[in-house]
């Protein structure tokens, strides 16, 4: 599952935390996010401020008109043209890449979007912003009501590094940031995927406190490490007979993916080892058959 933001109940969902996750850093630094904007607008979907008005910000988000944009202070860099319109059902992967003080890039699906290397920008401007945001961020003054963002939100991370175009590439792509540069991760919010809180930081200590009530959606098809299951913990279990044409079949082998359940036990004699797992006796499982394997009539 993602998580769906919106202010249709009158009252504005997002994510937050009192803390300067970029403290202590230099450039350069990055915003990664999944976004899926529900219609155009202007809207903040990763932001980190000082709480009250712009001068401190740092952004990603949308633009008016179908466009996407990355910014700081009152600097944006935008799309060139409209990417999506309204009723969208697209997820976009966005990248904000603040690599030096008159080097700002937005990427968009993996692809250099738009850039701003004229305007200056010290990192002493945003570093120590102690103000963090998913799903919204201070418009002017403290009013954060005019920037929440309205759609789905999934993968946020914050890098301090200047991500390659390969490593931009990948991102993109579907793989976990914690399977790109993790060891420049400052935070990861996955918020949901292979883990079962939406507000957790799997790798740190900022955990985020949900403000208003956001729901749920499916989550964008990522690849995470070894061990971690890229099935949605949300979804439905759907139990169907098989078609005609597929009953008979025996597999002989086949690509698992093992979920978040099932149950095994030892059978003696055997003992368990570290490289074959001999001697488990698996009851119940939750897997996805991935590609690969045979089968015979």
């Amino acid at each position: 599952m993602a998580l769906h933001f919106n202010s249709d109940s009158g009252t504005d969902d997002y994510l937050s935390k009192s803390t300067a996750i970029f403290s202590g850093l230099t450039y350069p630094l990055a915003f990664v996010a999944w976004v899926r904007p529900d219609d155009r607008g202007v809207q903040h979907a990763v932001a980190s401020d000082s709480g009250s008005g712009t001068s401190k910000q740092i952004r990603i988000g949308a633009s008016s008109g179908g466009k996407f944009l990355m910014g700081a202070r009152g600097t944006n860099v935008v799309s060139p043209s409209a990417r999506y319109d309204n009723s969208n059902t697209t997820w976009f992967h966005l990248v904000g890449a603040f690599i030096a003080n008159n080097d700002n890039k937005l990427y968009l699906n993996g692809t250099l979007e738009a850039e701003n290397t004229s305007s200056s920008l010290n990192i002493s401007d945003f570093a120590d912003s102690d103000e963090f945001y998913i799903g919204t961020g201070i418009s002017s003054g403290t009013n954060i009501a005019t920037k929440t963002w309205e759609g789905g939100i999934a993968e946020v991370a914050a890098y301090s590094a200047d991500l390659s175009a390969g490593e931009i590439a990948a991102l993109a792509k579907g793989f976990s940031p914690l399977m790109v540069r993790p060891s420049a991760l400052v935070g990861y919010w996955p918020l949901g995927g292979p883990y079962p809180s939406t507000v957790m930081d799997p790798i740190g200590s900022n955990t985020l406190t949900a403000n208003g009530g956001a729901s749920v959606e499916t989550h964008p098809r990522i690849i995470y490490p070894t061990g971690l299951s890229t099935f949605d913990y949300a979804a439905p279990v759907v139990e169907e007979e098989a078609p005609a044409a597929e009953r008979g079949w025996m597999f002989e082998s086949m690509q698992i993916a093992v979920g978040a359940g099932g149950r095994r036990r030892l059978s003696p004699p055997d003992t368990r080892t570290a490289s074959t797992n001999k001697g488990w006796t698996l009851e119940s499982l939750q897997v996805g058959v991935s590609r690969g394997g045979s089968r015979t009539k």
